[in-house]
This record gives C-alpha cells, sequence and structure tokens, in this order.
C-alpha cells in the first residue's frame, strides 16, 4: 500500500486504541471543543497522559509513540476536514490507512458516535472576545467548500463584521481562503512584533 498513512500500534488492545484515537482527537481540538456544551473537555489531558496510561515504556518507545501519534494525527485531520461519509471513511481506510483492521474498526465506531458532536463544534463561529474592537461585532463560519465555483473544493472561512450601535444592517460580509488567512496572520504577527518593540522601548 504506497503512500499509506501507517498506523503502527503493536499489539495494542482495541479498547485501549478507542481511548488513543478519541485522547487525540480531544487534544487536537481542545480549543474548539471548549466552547461547546456538547463536548466535555478534560484540560489535565495531553499526549504524557496518553503515554503514560495507554502504553507499556517497555514495549513502546518514546519515538514509535511520537511516529503513532503523527500518523494518527494525520488520519484524524483527513477525516474531519472532509466530514466523511460512513462509505468515504471506508474507502479512505481500506486504500490509505496501514493499520489492524481491528483498530479500523475503532476509528470507524469513534467517528460513527461522534461525528456529529465534532463537526458542529469545529462550525461554531469564532467571536469578538477582544476589548480593542468592543465596538464591533465580528464572527468567523468555517465552511468545509468555498461558495465560489472556483474553489468549490477548497475550505473556506466566512468573516462576518458589524457595528454594535448605528445601523446595524451596515454590515462587511466576505470570504477567504488558507492563502488569504495567512497573509492576514503574518501581517498580524509584524505588528505584534512592533507593539513588543515598542513597550520594551517604553520601560
Amino acid at each position: 500500500m504506497e503512500g499509506a498513512i501507517k498506523v503502527e500500534a503493536g499489539g495494542m488492545d482495541k479498547k485501549y486504541f478507542y481511548a488513543f484515537f478519541k485522547g487525540l482527537v480531544n487534544i487536537k481540538y481542545k480549543d474548539q471543543f471548549s466552547k461547546s456544551k456538547d463536548i466535555e473537555v478534560d484540560d489535565t489531558l495531553d499526549l504524557q497522559f496518553l503515554y503514560s496510561n495507554l502504553f507499556n515504556s517497555q514495549e513502546t518507545s518514546l519515538e514509535q509513540f511520537n511516529k503513532l501519534v503523527e500518523g494518527t494525527l494525520n488520519i484524524i485531520e483527513t477525516i474531519v476536514q472532509n466530514n466523511m461519509s460512513k462509505d468515504d471513511l471506508e474507502e479512505f481506510l481500506t486504500n490509505q490507512v496501514k493499520a489492524r483492521d481491528d483498530h479500523k474498526r475503532q476509528i470507524a465506531q469513534y467517528w460513527k458516535n461522534e461525528q456529529n458532536k465534532i463537526i458542529k463544534a469545529l462550525n461554531e463561529p469564532l467571536r469578538n472576545q477582544t476589548g480593542g474592537i468592543s465596538e464591533i461585532d465580528w464572527e468567523i463560519h468555517v465552511t468545509t467548500a468555498s461558495r465560489h465555483q472556483g474553489n468549490i473544493n477548497q475550505q473556506s472561512a466566512t468573516v462576518v463584521i458589524q457595528p454594535k450601535r448605528g445601523n446595524v444592517r451596515d454590515k462587511i460580509m466576505f470570504e477567504m481562503g488558507k492563502k488569504d488567512a495567512k497573509q492576514i496572520l503574518d501581517k498580524l504577527s509584524s505588528l505584534d512584533a512592533l507593539l513588543n518593540s515598542a513597550a520594551q522601548l517604553q520601560q
């Protein structure tokens, strides 16, 4: 299976693998899940916790664990980003994932149980929680596909900005893709660096 994502969990019991997979999902999307009413988040959960409680260090080295984490996160990202149906997931696990069959079944079972909650939590819009622009309401809705025909298969985000006072119909709404978001983040990083420099000069 050339180019397949390898998940080498050795003789790990399927129940432990389910717990490992679930734990990784919760770690990866912790910030988004913490804003959801449907998903309970354990603030103490981290990779060290998973390694210490689900793995035998005599059988699985830290290096092997890190490779397993990397491969499994790759699977999680692919499944979630594509919001896979049952058939899509079965095809993906069969053709693109190299793992034990019982571990693949645990992945499929987890997605069947949690798909709706996860997608709902990740689609919750980001909202204005900053004091510096308190007079403006903003939201960011992440979508699985662009509305524009040329980018129909690309993920995008719809940004909504409107004043809290005055004419609330004065709303600005636009869509941006990954490249646009990166440019904005780069500019914000530069601004952050300038503000930090200015603060140091004032000290």
